[in-house]
């Protein structure tokens, strides 16, 4: 009898941990829909723990001009977190033994003056300590939609100097993953695409991931769009190498999912070069992802652990992917429709997933703003953006990089008054904000307004005496 009585609880017990996980689909599913109908989604959702899946939707169109809906399987450009895969392949090298995280990477760049390349380590370009500069863009005379070669890349490099000392403190870096992504290829004696294929792609069976290559065709990838007031473009075209490896690849949901699968159970590193690949310094990991402590509750069971995250970001498409590594749980977010929030989708989707409350539901502040920046009353909006923060306290406060997104959208498209605009915002709400004034200052060049342009450039360079872009621009104005 008492045989019964144990089986009975253990069928009561699973009953219990199935109808929890129902209600989890259930929740996440109607948080999605709402996310659809709010912010006019397009792209996909997938949320996973280590038994099932527990949302998987596809929503809007990767192809406008032909009705060509997404799928789940649908290819995006998923831009910074392209940043994993590199990191990663780095600590596979070093497992076999191929680099040293403390070497210099002098011996990999013969042509990188000295004062750049000698003191900066491999470890420091994974964790974003190298003090090299963020982006070669600025200082560049080469549009993105042209190609780099490493030597063009290495030249312009030589033209900087280092923003910090070398591991003294942590600035995010598109360069130092780039020089990271040349050093693969170096050790592997292979093109990028190669070797990745060899050291990742094909080990973990990504059929829809890989780096882009210009002038190669991309089947089943989603066009990009960006939303532009009430007006929808598509998004023009971007040539990956002045990013390269830190920028330009493209995945699927399920290779996504595939990856972060591999990255909790480290099937092609030993355990202890694991350890290492996940430790943490502040809020970020030795292998650049951004990391948090959470606590969960879940079928009345209380947990703690470990959040990795990354987030990516170029015209016309976000992702995003979230790792609760004790819960075994991931989130993963692509979407060909910009600018959207990513955070609403691994806060939100994430918090349903591991048994956290989830929040409220709410339009990000900007829409509600965007008509009285573009007609410049500056302080009328900011009354009512004050107003918007008292009224609901899941109100997000405005991002620096929300702002600058929606200036240079303007200045793809040529609206320069409108960039401007958005920018001059940006300068009101963070007067202490050094790249504000820089993106200020660009957009009033592109305007032929380069007197006042200079000012906002020396306003920038005062905020952030190491800003080596006013710098440059405000040595050639002097020089003309």
């Amino acid at each position: 009898m008492k045989k019964y009585h144990v089986l009975s609880l253990i069928i009561i017990m699973i009953s219990i941990s199935l109808y929890a996980q129902d209600n989890r689909k259930q929740d996440l599913n109607d948080l999605a829909e709402k996310f659809k109908d709010s912010l006019d989604y397009s792209g996909v959702f997938l949320v996973a723990d280590d038994t099932s899946v527990l949302l998987e939707k596809a929503y809007g169109y990767a192809n406008m001009e032909h009705s060509v809906k997404n799928k789940i399987d649908t290819k995006f450009r998923i831009a910074s977190i392209s940043k994993m895969f590199v990191s990663y392949a780095i600590f596979i090298l070093a497992d076999n033994k191929e680099i040293d995280f403390n070497e210099s990477i002098e011996k990999y760049f013969p042509l990188l003056k000295r004062e750049l390349s000698e003191k900066i380590t491999i470890k420091h370009l994974l964790s974003h300590s190298s003090g090299l500069i963020r982006d070669i863009d600025n200082i560049s005379s080469k549009s993105f939609h042209e190609n780099y070669t490493e030597e063009e890349f290495i030249t312009i490099l030589n033209s900087t100097n280092l923003q910090s000392t070398p591991g003294k403190r942590s600035s995010y870096s598109n360069v130092g993953f780039s020089l990271l992504g040349r050093i693969i290829e170096k050790v592997t004696k292979k093109n990028f695409n190669e070797a990745m294929s060899q050291l990742i792609f094909k080990p973990l069976k990504l059929k829809n991931t890989g780096h882009e290559i210009e002038g190669h065709i991309i089947t089943d990838l989603a066009n990009g769009y960006n939303a532009i007031g009430e007006e929808l473009f598509k998004s023009s075209h971007e040539n990956k190498s002045h990013v390269f490896a830190a920028g330009s690849m493209y995945s699927s949901a399920h290779d996504l999912l595939l990856f972060a699968k591999e990255v909790l159970r480290g099937s092609l590193i030993s355990n202890e070069t694991r350890k290492l690949y996940l430790k943490t310094k502040g809020y970020s990991t030795f292998s650049g992802w951004v990391t948090w402590n959470y606590s969960s509750n879940l079928n009345n069971q209380t947990s703690s652990g470990q959040f990795l995250m990354h987030g990516g970001s170029c015209p016309g498409y976000r992702a995003t992917i979230g790792i609760f590594l004790e819960a075994k749980t991931v989130v993963i977010g692509l979407s060909n429709k910009a600018p959207i929030n990513t955070s609403l989708i691994y806060n939100k989707l994430g918090n349903i997933a591991v048994g956290l409350e989830p929040e409220e539901l709410f339009k990000p502040n900007l829409s509600k703003l965007t008509t009285n920046i573009l007609d410049g009353k500056f302080e009328s909006t900011i009354e009512k953006y004050d107003k918007l923060l008292k009224s609901n306290p899941n109100n997000e406060k405005l991002k620096i990089d929300e702002l600058n997104t929606m200036g240079y959208l303007y200045l793809e498209y040529n609206k320069t008054k409108e960039a401007i605009n958005f920018f001059k915002f940006a300068t009101m709400l963070f007067p202490k904000n050094s790249n504000a004034f820089d993106s200020l200052g660009e957009a009033l060049i592109r305007d032929g307004k380069e007197s006042e342009a200079i000012k906002m450039y020396e306003k920038s360079l005062k905020l952030n005496p190491k800003n080596e872009n006013a710098k440059a621009v405000i040595r050639q104005y002097n020089n003309n």
